[in-house]
C-alpha cells in the first residue's frame, strides 16, 4: 500500500500543467533563405508546420515527470505491506517483567494480540525476556518510528538515566505507560574512623529526588552486614610558586575539613621535590608554568572563564580555573568538591547509579509537537523510498538537460 507522510503537498501537482502550456504556446521559427526575386518561384501544395515533434513529445514528457517525482518526494510517499502493519508490539523494561501484577498485564495483552518484543535495539523476538538494556528511551522511541508496525505499547520507570539527548515527542501509535517505583533505603559505603566508631552513609532513593545521609555510629551501633572499609589514607604533595601561598593555604584549611568530614586521612606534603610527589596519590600543582607528566592523579591550575572552579581534563587530571580566596571557597563550596574527587569510587558510584529511582515525569520526557502526524503509521521522512525518487529525479534531471541541449529547447 501506498502512504503520504505530507499529503498537502500533492496539490503541487497541477505543477504538471506548466510545461504542458508552455509546450503548446511555443511556436519554433522558420529558417529564413534570403532569395533574389520570388519571379521564379513556383506555388506548390504545402503542409502546415507542426510545432510539437515526436522528440518534444519525449522532452515534454520528462519535464513532467520530473515535476510529478519531485512532489511525490516532497509528499513523503512511502510503500509498505499491509500484513506488517498490522503486527501490535509490547515492550516491557527488564526490570519489570518479573512484576507479578505486570505479568497479568502482559498476559492480558498477548491475548489481544500483541507480540512481546525486547526491550534493546532491533527489538528482537528471540530474547523477548532479558534482564538489563542498554538504550535509551529516546532512542528506542526513534527505532520504534522507524518500525512497520500498527501499534505499540511501552511500559517503563521513566529513569532520569534512560533519557539522553534532545526531547523528541512521542508518536500518536506509541502508547507509553509510567510506572512509579517504592521508595528504596540502601546502605553506600561504611568506614572505619576509629577502634570505637563507624562512619555510614545511607541513600534514599524514590521518584522525586535521590538524597544521602552520613551518620557516625559506635562500633556496637553497626549491625549491617555490609562490611566495613578500613579508615582510608590519600597522600597528596602540594607544590606551590611563591604567588600562590594564600591559594595554597586555602587548599591546606579545605582538604583538613574534607579529613574530618568524611573520616580519612590526608597526608599532605608541600615541600617536596618534583620525583618525590610523582610517587603520591595525588598532586595538586599551584603554578603558572604547565605540569609535568605524572603518574599520580593530578590538580592544577589552568584559568578559564567558567562557572566550575574544578573541572575533568582527561583521565586522572583536573583543573582549577580560578585563583583561590575565602569568598571563593565558600561560593563553590571547595571542601565537597576536593572530597568528589579525592574519594570517587567507581564501584560505588556504578551501584549508586542502578539504584537510582528519581523519575522524569511524562510531560518533560515528551514534549508535544503541533507537526505530529495524526496518522497511526507514522512513516521515517528518511525513508528508502525517498532516497529511490531523488535518485530517479537526478537522473531524469540529466536527461531532460541534454535533450534540451540537443534540441535547443
Amino acid at each position: 500500500m501506498i502512504q503520504f507522510l505530507n499529503p498537502s503537498w500533492l496539490w503541487a501537482l497541477w505543477g504538471i500543467t506548466i510545461p504542458i502550456a508552455i509546450h503548446l504556446l511555443s511556436q519554433k521559427e522558420g529558417k529564413v533563405i534570403s532569395i533574389g526575386s520570388l519571379r521564379h518561384l513556383e506555388e506548390t501544395p504545402s503542409k502546415k508546420f507542426r510545432g510539437l515533434k515526436l522528440n518534444e513529445y519525449i522532452l515534454l514528457l520528462i519535464r513532467c515527470l520530473l515535476i510529478g517525482v519531485l512532489v511525490l518526494w516532497l509528499a513523503g510517499i512511502s510503500f509498505y505491506d499491509q500484513k506488517a502493519i498490522e503486527k501490535k508490539w509490547l515492550l516491557i523494561e527488564p526490570n519489570l517483567q518479573t512484576d507479578q501484577p505486570i505479568q497479568k498485564l502482559i498476559d492480558s495483552l498477548i491475548n489481544d494480540g500483541y507480540e512481546l518484543r525486547s526491550f534493546e535495539k532491533s527489538f528482537p523476538v528471540e530474547n523477548a525476556v532479558n534482564t538489563s538494556s542498554d538504550i535509551d528511551n529516546y532512542t528506542l522511541v526513534e527505532d520504534l518510528r522507524t518500525e512497520q508496525i500498527k501499534e505499540g505499547i511501552v511500559i517503563s520507570h521513566n529513569q532520569y538515566k534512560k533519557f539522553a539527548g534532545q526531547a523528541i515527542p512521542l508518536p500518536d501509535h506509541i502508547r507509553w505507560i509510567t510506572l512509579t517505583q517504592k521508595p528504596f533505603d540502601f546502605l553506600v559505603n561504611a568506614q572505619l574512623m576509629n577502634k570505637d566508631s563507624v562512619s555510614v552513609i545511607y541513600g534514599h532513593t524514590e521518584a522525586d529526588y535521590t538524597s544521602f545521609e552520613r551518620k557516625i555510629l559506635a562500633g556496637r551501633a553497626y549491625n549491617d552486614t555490609a562490611k566495613v572499609n578500613p579508615r582510608k589514607i590519600i597522600k597528596i604533595s602540594l607544590l606551590a610558586d611563591a604567588d600562590f601561598l594564600f591559594d595554597a593555604q586555602i587548599i591546606e584549611a579545605s582538604l583538613n575539613v574534607v579529613e574530618s568530614t568524611y573520616g580519612i586521612d590526608i597526608s599532605l606534603n608541600s615541600n617536596t621535590s618534583l620525583a618525590e610527589a610523582g610517587k603520591a596519590d595525588w598532586v595538586i600543582w599551584l603554578k603558572y608554568a604547565q605540569p609535568p607528566s605524572l603518574s599520580s592523579q593530578l590538580l592544577y591550575y589552568h584559568p578559564k572563564h567558567t562557572n566550575n572552579i574544578i573541572e575533568p581534563d582527561r583521565s586522572n587530571r583536573w583543573r582549577l580555573t580560578s585563583r583561590l580566596n575565602t569568598e571563593v571557597a565558600i561560593d563553590t563550596h571547595l571542601p565537597a568538591l576536593l572530597a568528589s574527587i579525592l574519594l570517587n569510587n567507581k564501584t560505588e558510584t556504578e551501584r549508586v547509579s542502578q539504584l537510582d529511582r528519581r523519575m522524569m515525569a511524562d510531560s518533560l520526557a515528551w514534549p508535544r509537537s503541533s507537526k505530529e502526524n495524526t496518522n497511526n503509521m507514522l512513516v521515517n521522512a528518511h525513508s528508502p523510498s525517498a532516497d529511490y525518487l531523488l535518485l530517479v529525479f537526478a537522473a531524469l534531471l540529466m536527461l531532460e538537460r541534454t535533450l534540451s541541449y540537443l534540441r535547443q529547447q
